[in-house]
């Protein structure tokens, strides 16, 4: 009985530390600016245990977002590339360089902070996306089919 006890306090503990230790993708993201197909302005709440791990996760929202859900009221409420989980297994290449090294920054035109929460972790960003050169590059890798194709 004593084991069951001990692998339950451990498998717990190991759940709740790996839940805790990497924010999960969210739906806070939504359009503040939209000029069109090339420039989309978006308001994104990013969580992470420092500011600076907040920001980067506010920008990795938008462009999970933007990318794989649309961003509804926006001119791209569709999503840019099909199917999540065979995109990314499909082209893991690109989307390492994308989300795990940050790739993702050539696209950000500007990113205004708002104050971090160190109550909930968390920042709300202001960024503006640079759409038209990210669709360049999606077609340019065979992420996407460019129009006509």
């Amino acid at each position: 009985m004593k084991k069951i006890s001990y692998l339950t306090l451990i498998l717990s503990a190991f759940c709740f530390l790996t839940n805790c230790s990497t924010p999960k993708s969210t739906a806070e993201v939504k359009v503040t600016s939209n000029s069109g197909y090339d420039i989309l302005g978006t308001e994104s709440i990013g969580y992470g245990k420092n500011r600076d791990a907040a920001i980067e996760n506010a920008k990795e929202q938008a462009f999970t977002n933007l990318l794989f859900r649309g961003i509804p009221g926006s001119s791209h409420s569709r999503a840019m590339v099909g199917n999540e989980t065979s995109s990314k297994n499909q082209h893991k290449d690109y989307f390492d360089d994308f989300f795990n090294k940050k790739g993702y920054n050539k696209f950000v035109r500007s990113c205004s902070e708002g104050q971090y929460s160190r109550k909930d972790k968390s920042i709300k960003c202001n960024i503006s996306i640079n759409v038209k050169a990210l669709r360049t590059d999606l077609e340019q890798n065979n992420i996407i089919r460019g129009f006509g194709l």
